[in-house]
């Protein structure tokens, strides 16, 4: 199940409600070069699983292997080309993360995400 919440406004709300259900949640934002999914490329990964009894936070820079972040990009989203090349991991890496969050949520949320 896909849901989009405001995020800020939920926290309170999923951990009782995640005890209650004994369900879990996991938030899912990304930070990417630009808009066009064809060809723009995802520069941060950023997961929060809210379990009932915690909750887990991973934010991950992706290192840029063959592109470059725009200065458009960097603008928006204050990732440098620089800072990625440093201290991001692989796209694959972040991806294998990712799907173990994903294993353990019974509730997706995103903004502005699409299956």
């Amino acid at each position: 199940m896909i849901v989009e919440l405001l995020y800020s406004t939920t926290t309170d709300f999923l951990h009782i409600y995640t005890y209650a259900h004994m369900r879990n949640f996991l938030f899912l934002d990304t930070e990417t070069t630009g808009l066009n999914t064809g060809k723009d490329r995802i520069v941060q990964l950023s997961t929060r699983l809210v379990c009932p009894t915690e909750s887990q936070d991973h934010n991950q820079l992706i290192r840029p292997d063959n592109f470059v972040i725009p200065a458009t990009a960097t603008k928006i989203h204050g990732i440098t080309n620089q800072v990625a090349t440093v201290e991001g991991i692989s796209i694959a890496q972040a991806l294998d993360d990712l799907s173990l969050h994903i294993q353990q949520a019974y509730i997706i949320v995103g903004h502005h995400h699409q299956l």
